[in-house]
């Protein structure tokens, strides 16, 4: 038993030795996370205005414990913009969001979770925003959630016109076995109500699957998949839909997005164009999964092509983002022969793949991914990825227009 630790041990220090040597002699990659034997996971990015900043949040675990960090690439290496966020170190960041406001100031929504509660994995928790003023990070006011005794989690932000975050968040109950969504948003000194549950549904990933967008007027608008019901036949599928908020509820603008409505669509990435006019990347199971997008008309939903992927049944987790012509770049994970990162552009007339996989090692898995354009229309992306099954780094790449280098 003892050989076997041992050989077990002096493998896996073999093999992040030969993986750090590895990345230290290919300029086609940068590290993003903190600590290389640490795990760390569900990167997101957002690119500066008009610059080259690009700022990456992500959570790392620091003693054992996930704390959420942001960093900043100046051209030239990576700054870190302070500490840890986490207001309880003692406690788990679970998710994070990140979006600038239009002077290039990162705005950080992250989750906080006790770590044990009644034997389960994780207990109640909140939510917490903060601004970065160029020295600290600034807190938003205190916590928008709404139940002590929940569990928030999977957050979704987007800046207004004035640079105050709206998010949009779930919060399962005390028993794990309820889920509601809300919506606040900021004002400048406190957190105001938009919406209070009333898309509550089951736990299912599918049923919290959201995203999250704002109007150049300011009003929030939603791309959510919700499990339906029919009278006569009873529960049906998820659809996904979009639209503002109308008072009640969220209004269903142009329908149900699903090719099928007969089978699950989820995994919304929502963005808006110029005119504010949605475009949607989802999953919706055919022969497996695969990925689509469409485009609002204002009435109905055009569909971008076929298949992002092209019908591989294999992939999920879509990532979208729009150039200033409101074509879309999409990112995704697909399995092929472990889960890897592809990225596809829309040419408008067809999806024209952005080079290969972008994974580090071709055989290991991605978790997440996240997804943004340069000034120039190319793609940046960031991902979480399997060192062991037990770790993840995070890393970068850039589209250069050729091919897929580091920052």
């Amino acid at each position: 038993m003892l050989k076997s630790l041992f050989a077990r041990a002096s493998s896996f220090a073999l093999i992040t030795a030969l993986t750090l040597t590895a990345l230290a002699a290919t300029p086609s990659v940068t590290l993003v996370s903190n600590d290389p034997a640490a795990d760390a996971r569900k990167p997101v990015i957002a690119l500066e205005r008009g610059g080259s900043g690009v700022y990456v949040a992500w959570l790392e675990t620091v003693g054992g414990v996930y704390h959420a960090f942001v960093k900043r690439w100046d051209g030239k290496a990576w700054v870190r913009l302070g500490g840890a966020l986490n207001r309880d170190l003692k406690f788990n960041s679970f998710d994070i969001a990140l979006d600038l406001d239009k002077q290039n100031r990162p705005v950080v929504a992250w989750t906080e979770r006790s770590n044990i509660s009644d034997g389960k994995v994780s207990g109640p928790g909140k939510l917490y925003a903060a601004r970065w003023d160029g020295k600290a990070w600034q807190q938003l006011g205190d916590s928008p959630s709404k139940r002590p005794s929940s569990a928030s989690d999977l957050p979704v932000m987007k800046l207004d016109p004035q640079g105050n975050p709206v998010m949009a968040w779930n919060e399962l109950s005390p028993d794990f076995n309820g889920n509601s969504v809300f919506v606040d948003r900021w004002d400048g000194k406190r957190w105001l109500e938009v919406d209070r549950g009333s898309l509550s549904s089951d736990v299912s990933s599918a049923s919290r699957s959201m995203d999250l967008a704002v109007t150049s007027t300011g009003e929030p608008m939603l791309a959510w998949s919700r499990q339906l019901f029919d009278p006569k036949r009873g529960t049906l599928d998820f659809n996904v839909f979009v639209g503002p908020f109308g008072g009640v509820t969220w209004n269903r603008v142009g329908g149900s997005l699903n090719i099928n409505p007969e089978r699950y669509a989820g995994s919304p990435a929502l963005k808006l164009d110029a005119r504010d006019r949605p475009v949607v990347a989802f999953t919706e199971a055919s022969s497996g999964f695969d990925v689509f997008v469409k485009r609002s008309t204002g009435s109905s939903w055009a569909l971008l092509g076929d298949t992002v992927n092209g019908r591989t049944g294999l992939a999920n987790s879509p990532r979208l983002a729009l150039d200033i012509n409101g074509n879309p770049t999409v990112a995704w994970l697909e399995n092929a022969g472990s889960i890897k990162v592809f990225v596809k552009r829309w040419d408008g007339k067809m999806w024209q793949p952005l080079g290969g996989f972008l994974n580090v090692d071709p055989k290991s898995y991605v978790e997440s991914s996240s997804l943004a354009l340069d000034v120039n229309g190319n793609p940046v992306v960031v991902w979480s990825e399997e060192i062991t099954r037990t770790q993840r780094r995070v890393y970068s790449k850039r589209w250069n227009g050729k091919a897929w280098i580091g920052l």
